[in-house]
């Protein structure tokens, strides 16, 4: 029984490593300039899309470890 247990645990992290090596070699090979790119304006548009959607959510501010919400209403944006 405990050398069943061994060789799933085994398995288990042979294919966690077998996936982990296919996924850095499948970003490795797409990270060129315009897949950085993609993902820094994909990540904008989500963070817009958010924020947008989610007008009554409180922001926090962290100062001298202190946290005061703030909602939007009190933000000053210039």
């Amino acid at each position: 029984m405990v050398a069943i247990e061994a060789r799933e645990k085994h398995m288990i992290q042979r294919s966690d490593y077998t996936t982990q090596q296919k996924l850095k070699s499948f970003f490795e090979r797409s990270s060129g300039i315009t897949g950085r790119y993609n993902e820094q304006r994909w990540r904008r548009s989500k963070s817009k899309l958010i924020i947008r959607n989610h007008t009554d959510m409180f922001l926090c501010l962290y100062f001298a470890n202190t946290i005061i919400t703030l909602s939007n209403e009190q933000l000053l944006i210039p």
